[in-house]
């Protein structure tokens, strides 16, 4: 499908339904917190699941920094 075709809203009901298997993904990998971004034309779409700071209790974003 051409990006151009795309009706509005259909990547955010894809980070919706995309959010329990980035949830999933990280609890199977012991990953404190994970972040998923992707774009489709114009339109960006980021996720983000766990906890950036687990003594903190903060809790992860999509424009949270990692330290690897």
């Amino acid at each position: 499908m051409d990006p151009e075709d795309d009706p509005v809203g259909e990547l955010a009901q894809l980070a919706q339904d995309l959010q329990p298997v980035l949830d999933e993904a990280a609890r199977a990998a012991h990953a404190p917190a994970a972040t998923l971004a992707f774009r489709r034309g114009d339109e960006v779409a980021d996720l983000a699941t766990g906890t950036l700071n687990l003594h903190a209790g903060i809790e992860a974003t999509p424009d949270s920094l990692f330290q690897i």
